[in-house]
């Protein structure tokens, strides 16, 4: 695979914590887009999937700018919430998860996936709200059955260009999981991972990797992340 360095891509799933969890994702999601704007880097949300509350379950976003890969590398890991939860009658202080990984783009030259162990399906492309958006089968999914990775791609309006994005996507999944020597058993994520951890009550920002604190919650939350990357 030939790595594009000025290319990456943003995965953000929510963790324990219910529907907190789901929402402190479209933060952390709309945090990264702020930054990227910030840096006048392009960013595009390749897929925003959603449970039946309309709540996010999983965003896949693509950004592009100079060495953007090497910008964003260490953001992987855990970013965690301490706050109050709104779904609480009492209002009591509430811990949220989501995990984030920054995964490379490649173009690939040489498959190492046996055909024979993937499993394609097309889809309707969906709108936020579940809506169908498109009449032809234009969305793909691509699930690697030894190891259950599953990739999805619906960016595109053809077929073929979301199936060349999805097995990019799922070449870059898998080659990342050799690199790190991470043995596919079940669920990859390690919620024990911390990042970062944003205390809302406090009105500061623990990062692990830099070892100290940030009093600036709410320019972090808004995109400004020089300071922390």
């Amino acid at each position: 695979m030939i790595i594009i360095p000025n290319s990456c891509y943003i995965e953000i799933k929510p963790g324990p914590g219910g529907e907190d969890s789901k929402d402190w994702t479209l933060v952390i999601a709309k945090q990264y887009i702020c930054f990227a704007k910030k840096l006048k880097y392009e960013i595009n949300i390749v897929r925003n999937k959603k449970d039946k509350e309309l709540k996010t379950k999983y965003i896949l976003m693509e950004v592009k700018g100079y060495k953007v890969f090497e910008v964003l590398k260490n953001e992987n890991g855990v970013h965690k919430a301490i706050k109050e939860s709104i779904y609480n009658k009492k209002r009591k202080v509430h811990t949220s998860l989501c995990l984030v990984r920054i995964l490379r783009v490649g173009k690939v030259t040489k498959n190492k996936v046996n055909r024979r162990e993937l499993r394609i399906e097309t889809f309707k492309s969906r709108g936020p709200g579940g809506q169908s958006v498109n009449k032809t089968n234009s969305a793909v999914r691509i699930t690697h059955i030894p190891s259950g990775i599953s990739v999805e791609c619906q960016k595109e309006r053809s077929q073929m260009e979301n199936k060349r994005y999805a097995m990019i996507l799922l070449n870059n999944k898998l080659e990342n999981i050799e690199k790190e020597d991470i043995r596919i058993k079940g669920k990859m994520e390690n919620w024990g991972n911390i990042n970062r951890i944003y205390f809302f009550n406090k009105s500061f920002v623990l990062s692990k990797i830099k070892k100290r604190k940030y009093f600036n919650i709410k320019e972090i939350l808004n995109g400004d992340l020089k300071e922390l990357i």
